[in-house]
């Protein structure tokens, strides 16, 4: 049996000790440092008060229920349940008391005992996993030693260290004075000698191997080249500038190492990050002299040491996940500010990037969906109701090795559209200021800005799945709608992808999927954004990345093969029966921009905008296309979108949309034949589209471009091919 919020009725559940509670006018409060509750009522604080101190770990939950009068038996329960869900109680498991540790041993450590039960349950059998470990330490400054230190402090009675660490000098002399204080304590330790170019094989068994000082970049790299043995972890601190990165703890099979750390740390543009960057790879190879200057004061040794002491400590007892699991810290030297970041693992990791490749099944079955351009607000903020968790993109942002890093549309213009902007690290050397817009809200424009960079970032990186020659059919280049060279049959390389219709597996030329790159370096496909869509789901990818490809096709086609694509004007006039098209249309005029809107005719029936609009601050023609299953969403999203461009041009002039729509494109090249009042009414469904696709022998491969790195932060990116017969 458990309470009606699961603790069941066996537990021995535990206050934690930050938490207090007091009496108040109506009844009593029970709080710590971030957050708390109040039970109302004149004898609630009373109640409190008796009960409190039987939630000591020792007493069971029914014990102390059947102990209480029937009337007060019920609220016990609901008390118990609130502080449950505020985390304010720990629950001891059932025999943990009785788990043997010698007395003279606990008594030494019992505030580590006492610190991993205010956090879990089973302290005294967590702390028993500590005393069951073995942890190596390789280094020989003053963080390794404070590194050993930290470990003897924590109750690891086995350490393994380089014998420079305990020669008779200063260095040396604090170890060994700790070890014969434990002996003395009765709890005592030892600190096996290692050389200092151990490999595995003499590092023996272990649960922890921790790397820092010099060379801790090389040592690592060839630790984590030669593979992890199973059971153990490897966490190192390796110098980057003026900087100290901890971690990501390592293990084998588990995406996300140093090398991972070293591409996300380049991909910048920024000189003191890139200096910084280098001086890591340069230590990586091992074959330049260590730095002497700068090194960092003996408290910020202390204090780092400590911490990877106080990482190893959290992983193997269980405690609290590491802060470096999946993440590093950054540690800076000069003003021991410390920080944390998620680390996605990167496409381009020899090691990491096999790993995040992968097929999803979910490609089979996926319904597309269209994500709507107008988000519905719920209240006063800027933010959908649907997507107001600040957590949403947080684990691709990142100040040193995030695939982003910050927003940046500050001294942006926000009217009459809204613009986000945020700074993307696309590759080495290559960060950019991407920005996207939006008719009603920032956040609206900033989610859209991230996932351009989302777009931009798996065009570049390209975490596909390719197919061995003769394992699927290769499509023929001369069926892919934007294709620019007809005459070839094959491509040297093919990647996995599904087909919209049947759904079955097709091999499609890796050339034609990730046109961007050098993969497409003889321009046998046109360099195009069409058709590449990131978003926060996988039906919604698919969605805009299908009606994006045939947007793409059909503009193609309207500017090489005019007699094949009809193309007409929009009457301005006609679109103010549509509040928000009249509101675009105006703002155009206050720009002082004429603007031509043009419905160019897809033969699917979805909707294709195209917005041209003269450009007062320049020479160039402003223009965006937009696609749709609705004329309006369509047109709403071109004309939104090169009104932005203009409004940026007037402002910081700082204008990059991400992947260019389609480098060989000018927007004169469209030529229309005939006025027409605009469609507003003009709509079809996913299935009119297939219905459409099938008539005219034509498909859509689908391919999943966006690897594990980016879905793990909540974006998906899916390229879509259309495929004549």
């Amino acid at each position: 049996m458990s309470t009606q919020n699961g603790t069941a009725l066996e537990a021995q559940p535990s206050v934690k000790r930050d938490v207090i509670f007091a009496r108040t006018e109506g009844g009593v409060i029970f709080h710590n440092a971030s957050t708390g509750f109040q039970v109302a009522g004149h004898t609630a604080y009373e109640f409190a008060r008796k009960i409190m101190p039987h939630l000591d770990g020792r007493t069971r939950v029914v014990e102390i229920r059947d102990a209480l009068p029937a009337q007060h038996r019920q609220t016990f329960l609901s008390l118990l349940d609130s502080l449950t869900q505020y985390g304010f109680v720990a629950t001891e498991e059932p025999g943990d008391d009785v788990v043997p540790i010698p007395d003279r041993v606990a008594d030494h450590f019992a505030p580590q005992i006492n610190y991993i039960g205010h956090y879990r349950g089973g302290a005294r059998r967590r702390f028993r996993r500590v005393r069951a470990a073995r942890v190596v330490v390789l280094g020989n400054d003053d963080t390794a030693r404070w590194v050993v230190l930290g470990l003897l402090r924590n109750g690891f009675p086995s350490v393994g260290a380089e014998t420079t660490l305990l020669d008779a000098d200063d260095a040396g002399a604090s170890i060994v004075d700790e070890l014969d204080e434990l002996t003395a304590s009765g709890a005592p330790a030892v600190v096996d000698p290692l050389d200092a170019d151990s490999d595995w094989s003499a590092i023996g068994d272990c649960q922890a191997v921790v790397v820092c000082g010099e060379n801790a970049a090389a040592r690592t790299a060839s630790l984590l080249g030669a593979g992890i043995p199973r059971g153990t972890s490897l966490l190192s601190a390796s110098r980057a500038g003026d900087r100290v990165v901890v971690g990501p703890i390592m293990s084998g099979g588990a995406p996300g190492c140093l090398t991972c750390v070293l591409l996300r740390l380049a991909a910048t543009d920024e000189s003191d990050r890139l200096a910084a960057t280098l001086d890591l790879w340069a230590g990586l190879t091992g074959l330049t002299v260590p730095l002497t200057e700068d090194r960092g004061s003996r408290p910020v040794a202390a204090m780092l040491g400590n911490l990877l002491a106080y990482e190893i400590f959290r992983q193997i007892s269980g405690l609290l996940p590491p802060e470096s699991q999946g993440a590093i810290i950054v540690q800076h030297l000069g003003s021991a500010d410390v920080s944390t970041e998620t680390l996605v693992a990167h496409p381009r990791c020899a090691r990491c990037g096999p790993l995040l490749v992968g097929f999803d099944d979910e490609l089979y079955t996926v319904v597309p969906e269209e994500r709507p351009r107008v988000e519905a607000t719920t209240d006063a903020s800027e933010e959908p109701a649907q997507e107001s968790g600040a957590n949403r993109f947080q684990s691709l942002f990142g100040t040193n090795v995030g695939i982003l890093t910050r927003f940046d549309d500050a001294v942006d213009e926000q009217l009459p559209v809204r613009v986000g902007r945020v700074v993307a690290r696309i590759a080495p050397g290559q960060q950019r200021r991407i920005v996207a817009f939006d008719v009603h809200t920032t956040y609206a424009a900033r989610t859209r800005a991230i996932c351009a960079a989302a777009a931009v970032y798996a065009m570049a990186n390209g975490s596909v799945v390719e197919v061995e020659p003769g394992d699927l059919p290769v499509v023929a280049p001369r069926r892919i709608a934007h294709a620019a060279v007809t005459l070839a049959e094959t491509t040297p390389r093919a990647v996995r992808g599904v087909t919209l219709l049947e759904r079955h597996d097709v091999g499609m030329p890796a050339a034609a999927v990730l046109t961007s790159g050098a993969t497409n370096g003889d321009g046998l496909f046109h360099r195009t954004a069409a058709g590449v869509v990131a978003a926060p789901s996988l039906a919604t990818a698919v969605g805009g990345a299908i009606l994006s490809g045939i947007a793409g096709a059909t503009l193609l086609t309207a500017a090489t093969h005019p007699g094949r694509s009809l193309v007409t004007t929009v009457d301005l006039e006609t679109l103010r029966a549509d509040d928000q098209l009249a509101y675009l249309v105006a703002s155009a005029a206050n720009l002082h921009a004429e603007v031509e809107v043009l419905d160019v005719r897809s033969a699917t029936g979805t909707s294709v905008v195209l917005v041209r609009a003269s450009d007062p601050f320049g020479p160039e023609t402003a223009w965006a296309v937009g696609s749709g299953l609705s004329w309006r969403q369509a047109a709403t999203t071109a004309l939104c979108d090169a009104i932005g461009r203009l409004q940026v041009r007037s402002g910081t002039g700082d204008l990059d949309l991400g992947l260019a729509w389609l480098e060989a494109f000018h927007p004169s090249s469209v030529v229309p034949s005939a006025v027409i009042a605009a469609p507003l009414q003009k709509s079809v469904t996913f299935e009119d589209l297939r219905g459409a696709l099938h008539r005219s022998d034509t498909d859509i491969v689908l391919v999943d471009i966006g690897g594990a790195d980016l879905s793990t932060g909540g974006l998906r990116v899916v390229r879509a091919l259309v495929v004549a017969d």
